[in-house]
């Protein structure tokens, strides 16, 4: 049980780790360039209306339920009303672009617009819920930032960038990081004591039961956007409880321990509970439907791994193993840019620390410490304090979001000569664990092989080629060898196992020469 704590809660710090620093960095934006006054007024309006308007800002921002930690800070002090930072904090996690493009990508459009639709939903109910459990009345925007505090706003220019990146840092060991840890903690214990592969068997179609058992396992578990929805396209591929996926998507990826404390703080236990058994009914009575209405997915598959990585993982350990195995067993389901994120923000944990701790705040130029007036005439023709161009905005604007696109082609979904490679590395470490005997490697080993043969028709559609049968179908029998393999793995047939296993080199490379339009002598 203590291996599996370790695993899965690194396994939560690496998938929130991009994430997380995409939260940190909004927050900085937020603090340094809005400023506490405009950001209260841009979340005003009476009503439904401040509340969609949270919503709707919500589904722009990239973050996971961790990530938005920060941001519901920064707006919390701001004196946002408390209904508009839940709507925000509900909807940023399950509206992201990140969901959005995911779910485009390996959703039937069908389940797509229901996830959406639910989505909107529960973000909007909630906020209007609590504003009429707990109504506040709007300060005056301008009377809620001592003007003081509020310099840095006007500060343009390189200082601009500089005053961004030092507050990131803070963000990144600031207040919100103890409950970053914290829900990652949770998470991790949660998942300790789930047995493996206990959910895959209760989240069959027929039982109606599946949704509630999905709610208790995975409610105070971290799940990132992306891999929710990863799991939501294997479940309606696999026919299990549309309900159970929708509350997967509701309850994991919009929710943590960490959110929930702190709502509960604010708002007091029992209005909470109401809160969230509205969140939880809207989902159910979502799910049901969708169970009864929506058209199946053709297919031969009954079965799915995807829900491995929520519950204990396969194989037992009689003492701690090496942070290797850990690490490996902790980041099957990832990719490369997770641990580079992860090591970011680390390094910005420790020198946000040394900020904090030699008090390195804001750099405000000494025209801006001056009276208003003065200081717009001193700083024009100050290079480093100049406001910058609209059309470098509109440049640097066009460059970030090229950039996003570009991560999530090149790096969630390479192209196909970078996944074989992967596989490559993949397969030798499965095979070489399966002939020694070592079948928790082997176990973790092969499901990342079957989650990167997954990448593959995602990765040519994006690129605008679309597969053939002859691929298809080659990707087909190797996955379900995978699973064959998997499943005598776990009946502890050793010999079964070896014997799958020795026709997957050949299977593999078959692949590649079709995929790669190689000869058999090139894909070896």
């Amino acid at each position: 049980m203590l291996v599996t704590f370790l695993i899965r809660t690194l396994q939560a710090a690496v998938d929130a780790a991009p994430t997380l620093l995409a939260g940190c960095f909004c927050a900085a934006f937020l603090h340094v360039v809005v400023g506490r006054s405009r950001l209260h007024a841009a979340f005003s309006g009476s009503g439904w209306q401040g509340v969609v308007k949270a919503t709707i800002y919500g589904s722009l921002v990239p973050v996971c339920s961790l990530g938005v930690i920060p941001l519901l800070f920064e707006m919390r002090s701001a004196r946002v009303n408390m209904g508009r930072i839940v709507a925000f904090g509900v909807s940023a996690p399950l509206l992201n672009p990140i969901t959005v493009c995911y779910g485009l990508t390996v959703l039937t459009v069908p389940m797509f617009l229901t996830v959406v639709g639910c989505a909107l939903l529960i973000s909007i109910s909630a906020g209007l819920l609590i504003e009429r459990f707990s109504p506040e009345s709007e300060p005056d925007s301008s009377a809620l930032a001592n003007p003081e505090d509020e310099r840095h706003v006007h500060v343009y220019g390189l200082v601009r960038m500089l005053n961004l990146m030092i507050m990131t840092l803070r963000m990144l060991a600031g207040p919100a990081l103890a409950w970053v840890i914290l829900g990652m903690v949770i998470s991790g214990a949660t998942a300790a004591v789930i047995p493996a592969d206990s959910l895959g068997h209760e989240m069959v179609h027929t039982n109606l039961w599946a949704p509630l058992l999905m709610m208790a396992a995975v409610t105070t578990q971290f799940v990132s956007p992306a891999t929710g929805i990863m799991q939501m396209a294997a479940m309606e591929k696999v026919h299990w409880s549309l309900a159970a996926a929708l509350m997967l998507q509701t309850a994991g990826v919009g929710l943590t321990a960490s959110n929930l404390i702190i709502f509960s703080r604010v708002l007091g236990l029992k209005k909470m509970l109401v809160v969230l058994g509205m969140i939880f009914s809207l989902t159910l009575a979502i799910g049901f439907a969708a169970n009864e209405t929506l058209p199946r997915i053709p297919t031969d598959d009954d079965e799915t791994h995807a829900l491995d990585n929520l519950s204990q993982p396969f194989g037992t350990f009689s003492t701690i193993p090496p942070f290797q195995q850990i690490w490996a067993s902790a980041t099957t389901f990832s990719s490369e840019a997770n641990a580079w994120a992860l090591d970011i923000v680390l390094i910005g944990v420790v020198v946000g620390g040394v900020l904090r701790w030699r008090k390195i705040g804001l750099f405000l130029p000494q025209a801006v410490l001056q009276a208003k007036e003065e200081a717009a005439e001193k700083t024009r023709n100050n290079s480093f304090n100049r406001p910058l161009s609209p059309r470098i905005l509109k440049g640097l604007g066009l460059a970030a979001s090229t950039a996003g696109l570009l991560l999530v082609v090149y790096i969630y979904y390479p192209p196909a000569e970078e996944v074989f490679d992967e596989i490559g590395a993949i397969r030798a470490e499965a095979l070489t664990a399966i002939n020694q005997g070592q079948w928790g490697i082997a176990e973790t080993r092969l499901s990342a092989w079957n989650q990167q043969l997954s990448k593959l028709k995602t990765s040519e559609m994006l690129r605008g080629r679309f597969t053939t049968e002859a691929r298809e179908e080659a990707v087909r029998k190797l996955g379900l060898r995978l699973k064959e393999v998997q499943e005598a793995i776990r009946k502890n047939a050793a010999e079964e196992a070896k014997e799958l296993s020795r026709d997957l080199f050949s299977m593999n490379s078959e692949c590649r020469r079709i995929f790669l339009n190689q000869d058999t002598k090139t894909a070896l």
